[in-house]
């Protein structure tokens, strides 16, 4: 089987302790951010680099003040394509010839979405994701998505879940049935406990369960009981922690070997097989006439 070697890079934003008046999080210091983050992607010679739910609008901003998600979207929600913020990510993207996963508020026809958009090697947007299932906070705000799409790269198959959309695990399910290799999750992850605790398993048991790589990134204080969980990570179908960024702020890369992803056993040895996902004899054996509840739009009670 042909080796499909690329890098992959990740990132955790830093968000401060005061929110307050003093000390406020402005668009101007997650674009500071944000170019530090593209900029060590690139020299680390990127494929594809992801960064953080709503990267540019310091994460979803309901989260801190009630307030700010109408100032979101009057001022910083943005066409995809076409928007401010995206001009400069698709820079990034052309400079390093890689692809590179922006999370934002999209504003389209009246109706605000919380969208991934995927900007290809030469600057372009290649596709967007809008997240598909959203919490009581964002529901005030933002319109759902109706479609959980996959995207073609030139390095194999990729799709995305934002934050929320993890605790669904058909959503999962679907993108690696509809072929992806490579799932990608912008996300701010709350850090009060039980959440810390669910947030790694959650990335380790998607990975596994479906056979992918799975890359997440999101946003940190310097103590992450007091405030949003921030661990940057890209994980392996067979559920291993390959780079990360700790528990805080940070930048994480890690080679990963797509050809991993579609397993067969005349293609591996037994020791490997222990370990790694057998992805296609699975699928084979997968039942869907008994799994049919799991359409049902609320269980039978």
């Amino acid at each position: 089987m042909k080796d499909r070697k690329i890098q992959v890079s990740t990132c955790v934003f830093s968000i401060h302790d005061d929110l307050s008046e003093r000390h406020p999080m402005t668009y101007e210091y997650n674009l500071t951010q944000t170019k530090i983050y593209l900029e060590q992607a690139g020299k680390a010679g990127s494929d594809i680099m992801l960064l953080p739910e709503a990267f540019n609008t310091k994460g979803l901003s309901q989260w801190f003040h009630p307030e700010e998600p109408e100032l979101v979207k009057r001022e910083l929600a943005e066409k995809v394509p076409g928007g401010k913020t995206l001009e400069v990510v698709s820079k990034y993207a052309k400079k390093y010839s890689m692809y590179i996963a922006a999370c934002l508020v999209e504003k389209d026809k009246g109706k605000f979405y919380n969208t991934v958009a995927l900007v290809d090697r030469s600057g372009k947007i290649a596709g967007k994701y809008r997240k598909t299932h959203l919490p009581e906070g964002e529901k005030n705000y933002f319109t759902p998505g109706n479609s959980l799409p996959v995207f073609k790269t030139d390095f194999g198959t990729i799709g995305f879940l934002t934050c929320y959309d993890l605790n669904f695990p058909e959503a999962a399910i679907t993108l690696s049935l509809k072929g992806a290799e490579m799932i990608l999750w912008p996300t701010m992850w709350q850090a009060l406990l039980p959440s810390s605790f669910y947030y790694d398993t959650y990335i380790k048991a998607t990975a596994m369960m479906n056979g992918v790589y799975f890359v997440a990134s999101g946003y940190a204080k310097q103590d992450p009981d007091l405030g949003v969980h921030g661990r940057g990570a890209v994980v392996s179908p067979a559920g291993l922690i390959l780079a990360d960024t700790g528990f805080g702020p940070g930048f994480a890369t890690s080679e990963v070997r797509l050809e991993r992803c579609c397993l067969k056993k005349k293609n591996r040895d037994l020791a490997t097989l222990k370990h790694e996902f057998k992805r296609q004899e699975m699928e084979l054996q997968r039942r869907p006439e008994l799994y049919k509840v799991i359409t049902d739009k609320r269980s039978k009670k």
